[in-house]
Parts: C-alpha cells; sequence; structure tokens
C-alpha cells in the first residue's frame, strides 16, 4: 500500500523540529517558536526546563501515536530488546505468513516505528540506551557511561574485537580508494 508522499514530509518536518528545539536545549534555549508551532499545540515555552519537560511529552506522545512498543525476543541466540511498531499479535500473524520478510518485521514493525524510536534514542541524556555501531549487531543496550556524540560505540558482547574490526576495514577501505 502507497503512501503520499506529503504524509512524510509532515512527519519529517516533526521529527526536524523535535531535533532543533533538542539542540536549542543544549545550548540552553527553549527552541525556537517556529519549531514549538509544529510540535505543540500551545505557544512556546520561554524557560528551557519547562522547554524540556514539553519535548518529554511530544516525544512520549509520538512514540504512542506510532504504536511503539518494545518486544523481548532471542536474535542469534540472545535475548534482544527490539521495538516495533504496530499491534503485537498483527505483527505476530504477519511475520507467521511472511517469511521472507520476518527478520524486517521483527526489528521494526514499521520505519515509522524505528524513526520514532531512533529519534527518542537521540534526544536521552546521559548513559540512557544506545544501539550498537557494530553493523552485524545494531542491538539495543545500555552503556555503562555516556556515549560521545559521532563516536562509536560497542555493546559488551562485541566489545574491543568489533572496534578493532571496524578500524582495520576503514583503513583498508581508504587505502584501496
Amino acid at each position: 500500500m502507497a503512501e503520499p508522499i506529503v504524509g512524510w514530509r509532515g512527519r519529517a518536518r516533526y521529527v526536524r523540529s523535535i531535533l532543533n528545539i533538542r539542540t536549542a536545549l543544549n545550548r540552553g534555549q527553549p527552541g525556537s517558536s517556529s519549531d514549538w508551532r509544529v510540535v505543540w499545540p500551545g505557544s512556546a515555552p520561554k524557560k528551557r526546563s519547562v522547554a524540556a519537560a514539553a519535548l518529554g511529552i511530544v516525544v512520549s506522545t509520538f512514540l504512542s501515536e506510532m504504536n511503539v512498543q518494545p518486544i523481548l525476543q532471542c536474535v542469534d541466540e540472545r535475548l534482544t530488546i527490539t521495538f516495533v511498531g504496530g499491534k503485537f499479535p498483527t505483527l505476530l500473524k504477519a511475520m507467521a505468513r511472511s517469511k521472507g520478510i520476518a527478520p524486517w518485521l521483527s526489528s521494526s514493525g514499521t520505519l515509522l516505528a524505528e524513526i520514532a524510536v531512533r529519534t527518542a534514542l537521540a534526544l536521552q541524556e546521559g548513559a540512557g540506551w544506545e544501539i550498537c555501531s557494530n553493523p552485524e549487531c545494531q542491538r539495543l543496550y545500555r552503556p555503562r557511561r555516556h556515549v560521545a556524540e559521532g563516536r562509536l560505540h560497542f555493546c559488551n558482547d562485541c566489545g574491543k574485537r568489533a572496534s578493532w574490526r571496524l578500524s582495520k576495514r576503514r583503513k583498508s577501505a581508504s587505502v584501496s580508494q
């Protein structure tokens, strides 16, 4: 079933405004009124603390509207928390009917759920949840300390081995260019 591009553009503006507000909060500001108009029904908050609380409500509502739900599943013989979009019983039925796309359905359910979860993860402060940077893993985990923005980070199972392998791949890719 195809969806109109207009709906996706509206969602993209919504997520962009959320991220812009988060950037403003990082600078100690409440965010621009134009961004708040996109995500908030009332007037834009004037104080940073009020804006942070309101942004929490906005993103929680976004997660709820996308029907994002956590599930615990066994992936590669490991229990892993995954967030799916849609109603869980419906996803299970779709996975049973469509063996070819079952791994994709079990990992996200919908693209909107994936966008909503990744947006929420981008907003968190401190050592919250992160997604392992190892392309073969990409499992959700809780790091021991805050992960610096733009840096690779790995779950305990991947750890230094994955870091070493990725650095070797990058070196060989840059040498071959």
